[in-house]
């Protein structure tokens, strides 16, 4: 029997490196661009897989469209952060899964 995941173990000894992914506010000089690029660069690894063959488009058409989605959220949120400190505002999206509901493009704009 396989033993189950331990504590960052699908992070760990990969390929002979140690690696630990940090998210949220443990660790990392990371904002909502460097999400974002991440979003967009998973996006296109997996484009670039299917276009080798080494996937099934039927598997993976929607873990793309959402990468993709994902990035783009998280890019809007990046740009309306950085206009507000542009104009010297205190403009911020609310931290929820959705711009239409916070009215933050229509503050920024």
């Amino acid at each position: 029997m396989k033993e189950p995941f331990r504590q960052n173990d699908v992070f760990k000894h990969v390929d002979g490196h140690q690696l630990n992914a940090c998210v949220g506010n443990n660790g990392g000089p990371y904002d909502l661009y460097d999400y974002a690029k991440g979003y967009f660069d998973a996006t296109k690894i997996l484009l670039e897989n299917i276009a080798d063959g080494g996937v099934l488009i039927d598997l993976v058409v929607y873990p793309i469209c959402f990468d993709f989605r994902h990035a783009v959220e998280l890019y809007i949120k990046y740009v309306i952060t950085d206009l507000a400190k542009v104009k010297g505002t205190a403009h911020r999206f609310k931290a929820q899964h959705t711009l239409l509901k916070t009215g933050g493009l229509r503050k920024v704009f």
